[in-house]
C-alpha cells in the first residue's frame, strides 16, 4: 500500500516538473525569437543591393540615369541678326513692353501675301498672322490666314540663367525623347541685345522655337515660333531667311 502511494507521488511530481521545464523552455524560446526580430538588420537600401522576385527586379537606391546631354550645353554658338529698317512695312510698337518690330502689311506677289496683327494687348502680347489668297485650287479667291509668331512679355525675370527661366516658365514636351530629338541652344544677338534661342523638333507638330530677351527691370520678352530651326543634316541651328528678315526689324528699349 505504501509502495503504491510512493509511486503515485513520484509519478505526479515527475509530471509537474516536466510541465514546469516545458513551460520554462517555451518562455526561453519565445524570448530568443523576440530578440531575433529586434536584431534583424535595418531594411534601409544599400546602393549596391539588388532584390529580385520572379516578376520584378528592384534596384535599391539605384541612381536615376541623367537625360542625354543636350546639344551645345556650354560654349553656345552665337547668331547675330543685324537691324534692318523696312520703310514700306508697318511698325508695331509696345511702349509698356519696351519693344517694336515691323511686319509686311502690303499684299504682294500672285497670291497677295501679307502679314497682319491679329490680336494684341499692350504690355502683354501680340500675335502676327500671315495671309494669302490663292489664284487656283479649291480655295481660289478666298483669303487664308494662319498664325505666324507671337511676342509675349513676362515680368518675373530676376537675372541668372536664362535656360532655367525658360524651363520654369514655358512648356516643354515631357514625353520627348531628346536622344532622338535633341534640344538646341544658341546665343542670339538682335543688334546689341543678347538673348537665348531654344529650338527643338519635339514640341508641337513642327517643333518649336523660343527667343528670350531679358530687358529693363524684370522683363523677359519672348518670341515664339511654331516650327524648329534645325539643319537636320548638319545638326545645327539655322534660322530661315524669311524669319531672319522679320527678326532683323526688332528693336528694344
Amino acid at each position: 500500500m505504501i509502495k503504491k502511494f510512493l509511486l503515485v507521488i513520484i509519478f505526479t511530481s515527475s509530471f509537474i516538473l516536466g510541465g514546469v521545464f516545458s513551460f520554462h523552455f517555451f518562455l526561453i524560446k519565445n524570448n530568443e525569437n523576440s530578440l531575433l526580430v529586434k536584431k534583424t538588420p535595418s531594411l534601409t537600401p544599400i546602393s549596391s543591393q539588388v532584390l529580385t522576385s520572379p516578376s520584378i527586379t528592384i534596384f535599391s537606391s539605384f541612381p536615376i540615369s541623367p537625360t542625354p546631354p543636350e546639344i551645345n550645353q556650354s560654349g553656345l554658338p552665337a547668331i547675330r541678326i543685324y537691324y534692318q529698317n523696312k520703310k514700306d512695312w508697318a511698325t508695331y510698337t509696345d511702349l509698356k513692353g519696351g519693344f517694336s518690330f515691323q511686319y509686311e502689311n502690303n499684299p504682294s506677289g500672285p497670291a497677295k501675301f501679307y502679314e497682319k496683327i491679329n490680336d494684341f494687348k499692350e504690355g502683354e502680347f501680340v500675335d502676327v498672322f500671315s495671309c494669302f489668297t490663292p489664284n487656283e485650287g479649291p480655295f481660289a479667291g478666298n483669303e487664308n490666314c494662319s498664325f505666324e509668331y507671337t511676342v509675349k512679355v513676362y515680368y518675373n525675370y530676376t537675372g541668372g540663367s536664362r535656360r532655367i527661366w525658360l524651363i520654369n516658365n514655358l512648356p516643354f514636351e515631357k514625353g520627348c525623347d531628346i536622344s532622338l530629338y535633341p534640344r538646341y541652344y544658341a546665343d542670339v544677338y538682335l543688334g546689341n541685345k543678347r538673348g537665348l534661342l531654344y529650338t527643338s523638333e519635339c514640341e508641337g507638330s513642327f517643333g518649336v522655337t523660343y527667343l528670350l530677351f531679358p530687358t529693363a527691370g524684370s522683363k523677359m520678352i519672348v518670341v515664339l515660333k511654331d516650327s524648329h530651326f534645325i539643319d537636320l543634316k548638319k545638326k545645327k541651328i539655322k534660322i530661315n531667311d524669311f524669319f531672319y528678315e522679320r527678326l532683323s526689324t526688332f528693336k528694344f528699349e
